[in-house]
């Protein structure tokens, strides 16, 4: 059902001529302050004869497309001057409740046209906003993230455990000049599998002179 408008500035009103129980176009005194339909009105309220109707249309002194009897009560005549008010009807607290009552999850309103990449800017999410607790194991997987999508600065010492990177997960060149210092490095991680049976290792401040090295050696140089 399409929302239900309301409004403070709605003044009473009365009717400017008969209506009877099938009448659905109502010439009112006047309509200033009344929302745009659809809203709720209510002729003779607080008495034997009142009659809620839902107001589909709202012209300069007319309520038509009108619902008659809306809500469980029920469609009378009424008379010239009888008075029309802006109201309330129990279906909107009812409607209310069981939204706030339901046991959906709501996971209807969690979908791609809602909540779509474009529209969650970083500023969505605050330094620190998000701690470990929240994030399961393997919820983010290697192809959420993009390419220079996560800072250093963004990621804690000791944030990744050694056995959490699998083998060429991270490219040479995706890791910068001092990405990973010495005390980070344990024993073992760098491993020489693809080194020719007596393949040399070279560390040095400067590269081997050419010629001294073959396909298999390993080089690392020591900044001085």
């Amino acid at each position: 059902m399409a929302a239900r408008n309301y409004s403070n500035t709605a003044a009473p009103t009365a009717l400017l001529a008969d209506i009877t129980a099938g009448d659905t176009s109502i010439s009112v005194a006047s309509t200033d302050g009344y929302p745009d339909a659809p809203f709720t009105i209510a002729i003779n309220r607080g008495t034997v004869d009142e009659e809620l109707i839902l107001v589909g249309t709202k012209g300069a002194n007319t309520f038509s497309d009108c619902t008659r009897g809306y809500d469980g009560t029920t469609a009378t005549s009424h008379s010239t001057s009888d008075p029309v008010e802006h109201s309330v009807a129990a279906i909107d607290f009812k409607e209310s409740g069981d939204h706030l009552n339901a046991t959906d999850p709501h996971s209807s309103y969690l979908n791609v046209a809602r909540h779509a990449a474009t529209e969650h800017q970083t500023a969505q999410y605050a330094d620190e906003s998000v701690t470990e607790p929240i994030l399961a194991e393997d919820a983010v997987s290697s192809r959420t993230i993009g390419d220079d999508q996560v800072e250093r600065a963004h990621i804690a010492p000791d944030a990744v455990g050694p056995d959490e990177i699998e083998d060429g997960a991270v490219a040479e060149a995706a890791l910068g000049s001092g990405a990973a210092t010495r005390t980070k490095v344990g024993a073992g991680v760098l491993r020489f599998n693809d080194a020719k049976p007596g393949g040399k290792v070279y560390v040095s401040t400067d590269p081997p002179a050419v010629g001294t090295y073959e396909e298999g050696d390993f080089w690392f140089q020591i900044e001085s």
